[in-house]
């Protein structure tokens, strides 16, 4: 049963032989964290140092977070499974809470997302949802985005 491992730039293709393996960071780390994977049997466990998110890519464009925390169970499967581990870094959140706000009543949370290349600036800008949720009585978050390699979120 072959596995595959991507960190960063370098790619580390093993077969799942017992033992305990270390992966080796090739260019710029940047949000990447260092792995260390243990093979036992029919199992994988990855595991990393510090706080950070596991994400899984059969194809190394679309990411998909399936597990955060300090380790993971791969779970194999018959196509080839790529992983990273990013860092758990804080996003930048505007808020708002309307005018009126009591603490002793409750209210929707409307999360406003943005689209890719966009920011929460821009999302504000266009929706300008601050008079409506004093209206409405209503609290809204506008996220950013991680960033890719061309700084776009």
């Amino acid at each position: 049963m072959g596995v595959v491992i991507g960190l960063n730039a370098g790619f580390l293709c093993c077969q799942a032989t017992d033992g305990d393996y270390v992966t080796m960071n090739v260019g710029d780390p940047g949000e990447n964290l260092p792995i260390t994977y243990r093979v036992s049997g029919s199992k994988m466990v990855l595991s990393w140092k510090e706080s950070g998110i596991c994400e899984s890519s059969t194809d190394l464009k679309t990411w998909f977070g399936v597990g955060q925390g300090r380790r993971y169970n791969i779970k194999f499967t018959r196509e080839h499974t790529y992983y990273r581990v990013k860092k758990v870094l804080p996003r930048a959140v505007q808020t708002y809470i309307p005018k009126g706000y009591s603490p002793d009543k409750k209210y929707p949370l409307i999360l406003n997302l943005h689209g890719y290349t966009l920011n929460s600036d821009s999302q504000n800008t266009y929706f300008q949802l601050k008079s409506l949720a004093d209206e409405k009585e209503f609290i809204f978050c506008i996220p950013d985005g991680l960033r890719d390699s061309r700084n776009n979120q």
